[in-house]
């Protein structure tokens, strides 16, 4: 779960990149919206190992 995990990560951070180079606003927009369904997937992998954990 933890390779799932990274891998989710890394790719947030190439999107991170790319919106350092975004020029066109709606572009930005997109590029932002999908880091940020990327950092909420991770959180809720992380919280549903914790559960499974703690169950």
């Amino acid at each position: 779960m933890a390779d799932v995990i990274n891998r989710i990560f890394f790719a947030g951070l190439d999107l991170a990149g790319a919106l350092s180079h975004a020029t066109d606003k709606g572009v930005a927009q997109r590029v932002q919206a999908g880091m940020d369904k990327l950092d909420r997937a991770i959180g809720s992998i992380q919280s549903a190992a914790l559960d499974r954990l703690l169950s």
